[in-house]
């Protein structure tokens, strides 16, 4: 019995956007928008924050110490 060659799953492809911070590739649907400066990076380079469920970019993350 032959196997079928299947295609990987779409967030295992690697995709044609770029991350502006590491220039790692991935696809469009996996990218994440900061909310500080809304740079379009991927999931790796960036800050959540539990409190707010808000995300940064490793750039606008929020500091210890810092204040609004």
């Amino acid at each position: 019995m032959t196997r079928k060659k299947r295609s990987p799953p779409y967030w295992l492809a690697g995709g044609s956007e770029r991350c502006e911070l590491c220039t790692h590739a991935h696809v469009l649907e996996m990218q994440v928008r900061c909310v500080g400066c809304d740079r379009g990076v991927c999931d790796h380079c960036v800050v959540r924050v539990r409190e707010t469920e808000e995300v940064f970019c490793f750039d606008c993350r929020p500091r210890e110490g810092e204040e609004d």
